[in-house]
């Protein structure tokens, strides 16, 4: 069971093994307490529990300049043009940090993880735009190799309207349901196997097409995985259950996120890079 913090953080940082990690410009035991460093890095002002930043700023902590981008390297992968990351072949995602497949969206029918697509149930293929017969249970997702894509070729099952258009009827007249869908006429949404800390569960195959979330390690090409809806975590998040802080929002400002750890610049230091050496006199 994971330790709270006091008064959960106050809703200005994040809890970490019973720890609050603040915000820059804060600090205490709760977060409460306003430390000499400017909050929101001084470009912005801190209303409902997040920075509202000033023009031509930008950032969960309005820490960088909308001309500049929040990852001036773009992962390595790109290069930083009037504020946005234009990213080399192979490569896409607001800094360049995703490895992107030949078709960008995998036909609509599945998700790009590492470069590769992963077809939902029922398609196959580089680039998941051929259809193939699945015999996985309910909620399965195939990955099937190009001579299963020949033998099931035949097959070719289709959305059937008394599976509500999610699903298709398999030989006992039974719905088998399609990746993020669930029921007996398959007409729910798909439910997330554990809780999303922070994050959404969804089955909604455009939500998981449309900013790259944070997929649970998947099985090789050629296995299933049953699995009919993942989490969809949050700016600052990630993890199966969305329960793993990320650092990318907390340290840009003062340092680089490395391995989900800040790396700080000279002079600064803390877990935030929220801390100002004090500077020797000459």
């Amino acid at each position: 069971m994971p330790r709270g913090c006091p008064n959960d953080c106050s809703n200005r940082g994040i809890c970490s093994q019973g720890v609050c990690d603040c915000l820059n410009g804060l600090t205490g035991k709760d977060c409460s307490t306003i430390d000499n460093v400017p909050i929101c890095s001084g470009h912005g002002e801190y209303r409902q529990g997040k920075c509202h930043c000033f023009p031509e700023w930008k950032g969960l902590e309005c820490e960088t300049l909308w001309s500049e981008c929040q990852d001036p390297t773009c992962s390595g992968h790109g290069r930083c043009v009037t504020g946005e990351c234009m990213c080399f072949d192979g490569y896409g995602g607001d800094s360049c940090q995703f490895k992107s497949c030949s078709s960008q969206n995998c036909t609509g029918n599945g998700v790009c993880v590492d470069g590769v697509c992963r077809c939902f149930s029922g398609w196959g293929g580089d680039a998941c735009d051929q259809q193939v017969a699945s015999e996985f249970p309910v909620g399965g997702i195939e990955f099937p190799n190009q001579s299963q894509q020949k033998d099931d070729s035949a097959k070719q099952p289709s959305p059937d309207a008394s599976c509500s258009f999610n699903g298709y009827r398999d030989s006992n007249g039974n719905c088998r349901c399609f990746r993020g869908f669930e029921g007996p006429i398959c007409e729910k949404d798909a439910t997330c196997a554990s809780r999303c800390v922070h994050g959404v569960c969804t089955g909604d195959r455009r939500k998981l097409l449309s900013g790259g979330p944070d997929l649970p390690d998947l099985l090789p090409i050629g296995t299933a995985l049953i699995d009919p809806a993942i989490c969809y975590c949050d700016d600052g998040w990630r993890g199966i259950n969305c329960d793993v802080p990320t650092c990318n929002s907390k340290c840009l400002l003062n340092g680089q996120c490395i391995n989900d750890t800040c790396v700080c610049n000279r002079g600064w230091s803390g877990a935030s890079c929220n801390l100002k050496f004090p500077t020797c006199a000459s």
